[in-house]
């Protein structure tokens, strides 16, 4: 994968783009890049899945998840310091046995601690829930930044975010269908193994294939964030953290949901509705993308998403809540494109694996934590109640775009304000 020489042509079609994109890397590059994604998918609804299947209640379920997530908020910022520092290729592998280790050993430990029902085991079941969340390798942060080395900013490089960001929702899409698909047709425990070979499998593919000029240490730009890079920065995190929020709350609603309405089975296909339109979307916005400021589209998304949301939160059968799931995708899709989009055009390069890692564990955090707030919801006062989580998570999306659109044009005022003087 090299940069193509020339300058970037801002006339330059979205099917030039993504012709020029998928030219520029080998094909075992995308797809070790693309499938290695699928445990990180996974590892959350696993635990959430395979905790009940040996004799644990929701509740610990849920608990068990939301480690997951807090592992990951530990351990992706190390991650990306580690590959900002020295270099993707022995991280990804190093993380990558780790992750697979902790995954076929939970089969092991978790019926043990789970029957022991005790406080110290519980928290020992919690930690090792965190192991599998810190040692996951952070492949789409490390695809980002191969793709900012290559095509450095511009055109070509929002049309590459487009489509890291439906390669992220294809994973959240079939991570959690493969989850149930598998425990249901094979065994609880299938997920787990599952997840250890595939994920040591795709990162092997991907260190292979990675290019030299995306892979070495940048000695260029600070070391840390500060001031308006910063500021921005805490804003994408937290609009991150609060679209985890809406999956993990939506994907654990739908659990009593499609029991209460007859279908047990369904709640995995009809959370694939949610992502299926985000990923349409996600690829289709270097067609009309660049004609909104992403103040706006950040901003807007968050009003539709809280619109749509208390849609699903009043469904009352599996067709309307299709229909608010098709609906809600939609939002979704244009958000996450434009948060990476802007995350990456204002991180300096020594620091933008960091920076893309911590994105990428806010997903997973929200997730996980909603989870665990929508399974006690839903313990207590159904499935209605659950989806309220979902609902919270589209208002953080509203507040952070409100907040970073408001910045911005302050800060584009202030600097037309010193160059007039």
């Amino acid at each position: 994968m090299t940069a193509p020489a020339g300058k970037i042509d801002s006339a330059e079609s979205p099917f030039a783009a993504f012709r020029t994109l998928f030219a520029a890397a080998s094909r075992p590059f995308l797809l070790g890049s693309a499938l290695g994604r699928i445990p990180q998918a996974m590892m959350a609804v696993g635990t959430l899945t395979y905790i009940p299947s040996v004799g644990g209640s929701y509740a610990l379920a849920g608990l068990a998840s939301a480690s997951v997530g807090i592992g990951s908020a530990v351990g992706a910022p190390l991650f990306g310091r580690l590959v900002d520092r020295r270099g993707p290729r022995g991280v990804l592998l190093v993380f990558a046995i780790i992750q697979a280790v902790a995954f076929l050993a939970y089969l092991l430990s978790a019926p043990v601690l789970v029957h022991a029902q005790t406080a110290w085991a519980q928290t020992l079941l919690l930690l090792h829930s965190a192991v599998i969340g810190a040692a996951c390798p952070q492949i789409g942060a490390v695809a980002r930044v191969v793709w900012r080395k290559t095509f450095g900013s511009g055109s070509r490089m929002g049309t590459a975010m487009s489509y890291e960001s439906t390669v992220d929702e294809l994973s959240f899409v079939v991570g959690p269908v493969l989850v149930g698909a598998l425990a249901t047709v094979v065994t609880p425990a299938a997920p787990m193994i599952v997840s250890a070979l595939w994920v040591l499998a795709s990162v092997i593919v991907l260190v292979r294939s990675l290019p030299r000029t995306g892979t070495q240490t940048e000695s260029a730009g600070p070391a840390r964030l500060t001031g308006w890079v910063m500021t921005q920065i805490v804003l994408c995190t937290l609009g991150m953290i609060s679209m985890g929020t809406i999956f993990g709350g939506t994907l654990t609603a739908l659990l009593p949901f499609t029991h209460e309405h007859g279908l047990p089975d369904g709640a995995g296909l009809l959370y694939g509705a949610l992502s299926l339109t985000s990923a349409i979307v996600a690829v289709s916005m270097p067609f009309w993308a660049p004609r909104v400021p992403k103040e706006a589209r950040w901003a807007g998304a968050g009003a539709l998403l809280v619109v749509f949301a208390l849609i699903a939160y009043g469904a009352t059968s599996i067709g309307g809540m299709l229909v608010a799931l098709l609906l809600m995708g939609l939002p979704v899709g244009a958000t996450m494109v434009t948060i990476f989009e802007t995350a990456g055009e204002e991180t300096p390069a020594g620091v933008l694996a960091t920076v893309m890692t911590v994105l990428g564990s806010g997903i997973v955090l929200g997730t996980s934590l909603s989870s665990a707030a929508a399974g006690a919801l839903a313990d207590e006062a159904g499935s209605g109640a659950a989806f309220g989580v979902a609902v919270a998570g589209a208002a953080g999306i509203l507040i952070t775009g409100a907040v970073q659109a408001a910045l911005h044009w302050a800060h584009a005022r202030r600097a037309t304000g010193g160059n007039e003087r």
